[in-house]
């Protein structure tokens, strides 16, 4: 998960840079789900410790206890709201605004790299 946490935010640099806004919104959240999936596994933790029989972890999950992955208060809001932002982009009309992705984008590449060290 580490490395795929890290390929993504690359492509969602790339891609916001050549203005594939949609496309980007994408990648950004995964590297930050994928980070904090990677940090969550590397404390020891399984997504049955959050939902009894879960197997897998899934995105509302992640996002509830995102600020587990860094110890960071906030986290979770930073997660739920890539995930709403990757969302609209999936599956409403439009592309996301570009402000939203900046912004955004800084705080995924902090978060990214800080828990893949």
């Amino acid at each position: 998960m580490r490395e795929k946490a890290r390929q993504n935010l690359k492509a969602g640099r790339v891609l916001l840079d050549a203005g594939l806004l949609d496309a980007a919104a994408s990648r950004f959240y995964y590297a930050a789900f994928q980070a904090a999936v990677y940090a969550l596994e590397r404390q020891g933790r399984r997504p049955s410790d959050f939902r009894g029989g879960a197997r897998r972890w899934e995105h509302r999950m992640v996002a509830g206890v995102g600020n587990l992955a860094r110890g960071r208060v906030g986290d979770d809001v930073l997660l739920d709201d890539l995930r709403r932002i990757r969302e609209d982009a999936d599956y409403k009309p439009g592309a996301v605004r570009r402000s939203d992705l900046e912004f955004l984008k800084h705080e995924a590449a902090r978060f990214v790299e800080e828990v893949t060290r």
